[in-house]
């Protein structure tokens, strides 16, 4: 399909991927999914408008593998 220039995209095409490196274990000290979710949901507004459908978290500590957490736009 060819598509003009300029037209919109109705979909949300953003995605975000933060990384953090878990020095101080917190995952072990802490409910990170909640503080994720809390966050993402705090941010509702500015992703809407970016058009951001994905935010995922991963969450590296040293010697295992990498946590993620993502949250995804709901289509309603």
């Amino acid at each position: 399909a060819t598509e003009k220039p300029g037209a919109q995209i109705d979909e949300a095409t953003n995605l975000i991927y933060v990384f953090i490196k878990d020095d101080a274990n917190l995952q072990q000290n802490l409910k990170l999914e909640d503080v994720f979710l809390e966050f993402v949901q705090s941010k509702k507004q500015v992703c809407t408008a970016k058009n951001i459908r994905r935010v995922t978290f991963s969450l590296a500590t040293q010697r295992q593998f990498p946590i993620y957490y993502t949250y995804r736009k709901r289509l309603t």
